[in-house]
């Protein structure tokens, strides 16, 4: 997997979040859009998209010698990681409940 591309790719992924932002924010939005049916989906494919193309980019500037499933697999491994140390970070920042 070449840098280029999955610069590429984080930048269309961006780009097309800025779109969705942009209908989201507009005053002449369709009604359907506010539906939670709708909504879910687009949050949870954006979200793999960012992280699926955040992973790639940093895999592919590592430069392993690696044949295309090792990308694939340093990507996972990159993303992963970034996912467990926020939830680690959310876990010390957030208020502890209390056990009843």
């Amino acid at each position: 997997m070449s840098f280029l591309l999955s610069v590429i790719a984080f930048s269309v992924v961006t780009f097309a979040f800025l779109v969705v932002e942009r209908i989201y924010r507009s005053p002449t939005k369709p009604q359907w859009l506010d539906r939670e049916i709708v909504a879910m989906p687009i949050c949870v494919g954006f979200t793999a998209a960012f992280a699926g193309s955040f992973g790639a980019v940093l895999a592919s500037a590592l430069l392993l010698p690696l044949p295309i499933w090792g990308d694939v697999a340093s990507a996972i491994v990159v993303v992963v990681a970034a996912m467990l140390a926020m939830r680690a970070l959310f876990r010390l920042i957030s208020p502890r409940r209390l056990a009843h």
